[in-house]
């Protein structure tokens, strides 16, 4: 929608179990982004296109962001501790291990000083009491499994996210259980007919145990020595699709490793933003000068 920024009318649509549910609508139009028909149109007709899947499409189903599920952990992590017993020692604690060490560093500390394995926690701070079976697919994940259904093998499907709600969406959508295959390593070439979700974080879902989770600094340095299987899938998908960004900042160091580091071409990737909740109260100056650095950057 051209023009500036503006609020628009809500809309009113159903919701997965048939009730009316009311979706505001907002125009990204201070990003300066292209028409949207010949973007559509330009991966309509890629022979192969790659979705690339971040924390917005867990977030939407009620799922905490990256820093709330470090919180969290922290908090875990604190009430276990005897020096910690008073809730203001707790908070200031928190408070001082994001600042110091942020979320990667804030990762390790959880890793070492909880009494249980981080296999077992991150799940439990993940999900909380309603456990992974609590959480159905929001509009993202739905959307990945219609195009899945409507252009098959074509549709590549890559998440840093450790849940299984793109798999749970894809079974809505008409892929048997039998198909869907979630991977936490690079893959060879999957079973005919298979409908595969590799998850480059991990996998916690509802069915089996965690697998491979990758939260804190020690994990990221790890994929981040040599060639680790998820640079060089990444990469390779990079270099031969086309690549659509989905619910992702794109502030994962991983993934901006990637994106610097692959071969040029005139290739020409997209990434579809949303506004973020911490502008809500900008004035329209402050907006508009941090969408416009967002974009160019």
């Amino acid at each position: 929608r051209a023009g500036s920024p503006s609020r628009n009318p809500p809309v009113i649509c159903p919701d997965a179990s048939g009730r009316r549910r009311t979706v505001p609508v907002v125009s990204f139009a201070s990003l300066a982004q292209p028409t949207i028909a010949p973007l559509i149109e330009r991966f309509a007709a890629a022979p192969q296109v790659t979705l690339v899947v971040g924390a917005g499409a867990s977030m939407e189903a009620g799922l905490p962001s990256w820093p709330e599920l470090i919180e969290k952990l922290l908090q875990r992590v604190a009430r276990e501790n005897p020096r910690l017993e008073e809730p203001a020692d707790r908070e200031d604690w928190i408070k001082r291990t994001l600042e110091r060490d942020e979320l990667l560093g804030a990762g390790a500390v959880v890793e070492v000083m909880a009494d249980e394995d981080l296999e077992l926690l991150l799940p439990q701070a993940l999900y909380g009491d309603a456990g992974p079976a609590g959480y159905e697919p929001g509009p993202i994940a739905d959307q990945v499994a219609k195009l899945r259904a409507r252009f098959g093998e074509r549709i590549t499907i890559l998440t840093t996210n450790y849940d299984d709600l793109i798999e749970r969406a894809l079974l809505g959508a008409g892929s048997t259980k039998r198909q869907i295959k979630p991977y936490v390593r690079r893959r060879t070439e999957p079973p005919a007919g298979a409908v595969p979700v590799t998850h480059l974080h991990g996998y916690a879902g509802r069915d089996g145990k965690p697998k491979r989770l990758v939260l804190t600094e020690e994990h990221y340095h790890q994929m981040q020595r040599g060639r680790s299987w998820q640079e060089e899938y990444v990469t390779e998908r990079l270099e031969n699709s086309l690549c659509l960004f989905i619910g992702t900042s794109l502030t994962d160091p991983n993934l901006i490793r990637y994106l610097y580091g692959y071969r040029a071409s005139t290739r020409r990737h997209a990434a579809v933003f949303v506004r973020q909740g911490d502008l809500d109260y900008a004035t329209p100056a402050v907006r508009s000068a941090r969408e416009e650095a967002i974009s160019k950057r």
